[in-house]
């Protein structure tokens, strides 16, 4: 796998994309449901991607009025951070992850989850609504990060909730367990959404 750090991949992000995102920008202004925006910082994964056992693949962050920079920051002892009781996300992450909490008022609970599930977008910057960049260079970038942690941690389940064609794309060539939702533009995990009983069972085994 890649030597990275999420802060270092941040800085790169924004520097290969900075000229491509200025010009979206000028096409999609702010208010827009398609401008990124870049005070947020760009999000590429949330979590630790090294050590989780699933990986939920989704678009590109959901922007909020209430977010700030901050809010795209790793979080001390957390994986991903989204749970945390603080963080803006957590009204967002908490949940579509409740199915793998025993008791929702227990904060250990809910941190020891936190390490076990990881989430990656497709693009890293915060829109109201997705927009396909397809010619962003931090895509390709992040794409062979998670090619190369696929090729090194076969035991890893993949759950791709958006963006299929895409995802499976990324992951060609690579042996990786990759388990599907049910409903696109429903990103909850749960049994129901999850297209076989076999890898619902499969995923709650590794987040127990």
């Amino acid at each position: 796998m890649p030597n990275y750090s999420y802060e270092r991949l941040q800085r790169e992000i924004e520097n290969i994309d900075a000229h491509l995102i200025s010009k979206h920008n000028e096409r999609f202004p702010e208010g827009s449901r398609y401008h990124f925006y870049t005070a947020l910082r760009p999000c590429p994964f949330e979590g630790n991607i090294d050590k989780a056992r699933v990986i939920i693949l989704l678009a590109n962050p959901h922007y909020q009025s209430i977010l700030t920079s901050k809010d795209h920051d790793r979080i001390d002892g957390w994986g991903l951070w989204g749970l945390h009781p603080e963080s803006a996300f957590s009204n967002w992450w908490r949940p579509r992850l409740k199915s793998f909490i025993s008791d929702e008022q227990d904060e250990e609970e809910w941190k020891c989850l936190s390490n076990k599930i990881a989430s990656y977008q497709a693009i890293a910057w915060a829109s109201k609504n997705f927009y396909d960049c397809k010619n962003l260079p931090s895509k390709s970038v992040m794409a062979k990060i998670l090619n190369s942690l696929a090729r090194e941690r076969p035991e890893l389940v993949f759950i791709v909730m958006r963006q299929r064609s895409y995802w499976l794309n990324v992951l060609e060539g690579t042996e990786a367990n990759i388990v599907f939702g049910k409903n696109p533009r429903c990103s909850y995990v749960t049994e129901s959404n999850i297209i076989k009983i076999d890898d619902w069972n499969r995923i709650k085994a590794l987040s127990s």
